[in-house]
């Protein structure tokens, strides 16, 4: 049996593209050697560290993911999120998001026991808010969240980020993901979708 991200490598043509989507949206980015684990289920492939998802959008920590991970980023940011800054108080800029974890090579339930390989271990993406505070600059990052989230009243809790992730886990879902987004592009049968 093939190891789950030599599955996920793509041809060189669609990663090419992907890289050449990010390079016109103004990402910087570095291509990494291949993630190799003792555990053939994890790793990447194809592996990028980016420092910057937009013009004048810096990651921290410049994370390392698969470049499909970092083109859903990009887009989401560009189509959702940015527009939504424009309808807060003093209209905001983003300049910076901080990646709770990206890559890390474990189960589902965040042990090397689990039968199922997290979407961590395949360099997906978690983000951390600010920690709890009472100042404006918190109030504006939880609304930025949620409007990006859920941009619209009507819309059900799959709006947003489920427009450009196959999952979408945060605050409400459960207590593991009470303080960040745990934002994904895993493959399901049937284009199925997990957005809470």
């Amino acid at each position: 049996m093939r190891p789950l991200p030599d599955g996920l490598r793509g041809s060189d043509l669609g990663h090419s593209a992907c890289l050449l989507t990010l390079y016109l949206m103004g990402a910087r980015y570095s291509e990494e050697p291949a993630i190799t684990e003792e555990n053939p289920d994890c790793g990447i492939a194809r592996p990028i560290s980016v420092s910057q998802i937009l013009p004048g959008v810096t990651l921290d920590g410049d994370p390392v993911m698969r470049c499909e991970t970092a083109r859903q980023l990009a887009f989401w940011l560009n189509g959702t999120v940015l527009p939504a800054t424009r309808f807060l108080d003093g209209a905001p800029r983003l300049a910076a998001i901080a990646p709770g974890s990206t890559y890390q090579c474990r189960g589902v339930i965040g042990t090397q026991s689990s039968a199922n390989v997290s979407e961590h271990a395949l360099g997906m993406l978690s983000t951390s808010p600010p920690s709890p505070s009472t100042t404006a600059k918190a109030t504006r990052s939880r609304r930025v969240r949620t409007t990006a989230i859920w941009p619209r009243p009507f819309w059900p809790r799959s709006g947003g980020a489920c427009l450009y992730f196959t999952t979408v886990l945060g605050p409400g879902t459960n207590a593991a993901h009470d303080n960040h987004l745990h934002l994904d592009i895993k493959a399901r049968k049937g284009g199925f979708r997990i957005c809470q």
